[in-house]
This record gives structure tokens, C-alpha cells and sequence, in this order.
């Protein structure tokens, strides 16, 4: 597995709001783009938990296993 999922798998709690993306990557990942990605259902909705009609939180692991298998592919 690459580096910087080992790092975020260890940095990023086990769920959190999509707007944290950012500073939790060191804008590494832009939750702007992340959402445009979600919106052509580009990344699996198994990664996102809806809590309300506006929060969305991330779900790491599936998140992080959706990153890895996209990173793989460059």
C-alpha cells in the first residue's frame, strides 16, 4: 500500500465531515473535487455516510480503499 494511505489510515478518525478533508490532508485531497468525483458516482457511495440533507461524512476505510485502488490505476 502506498505511503500516504498508511499516513492518513493512521492520521484520520474512522469517520468525519467531508468539509475536514482538506486540512486533514494538507489539501493533498480537496473535498471540493472529492464531491464532484461523488456527483458522477465516480467514487462508490458505500465511502459517505448522509446526515442531513447538507453533511456528509467520509467513511476512512472505504474511502481510503476507493483512494488506494485509484492510485494504483496511474
Amino acid at each position: 500500500m502506498h505511503p500516504a494511505i498508511t499516513g492518513y489510515r493512521d492520521h484520520m478518525p474512522f469517520s468525519f465531515p467531508g468539509k475536514l478533508l482538506d486540512s486533514l490532508t494538507a489539501n493533498a485531497l480537496r473535498w471540493r473535487t472529492i464531491q464532484n468525483l461523488r456527483s458522477r458516482k465516480a467514487i462508490p457511495a458505500s465511502c459517505f455516510a448522509n446526515i442531513s440533507s447538507r453533511k456528509v461524512l467520509i467513511l476512512r476505510d472505504p474511502f481510503l480503499e476507493w483512494l488506494a485502488a485509484s492510485m494504483s490505476k496511474i
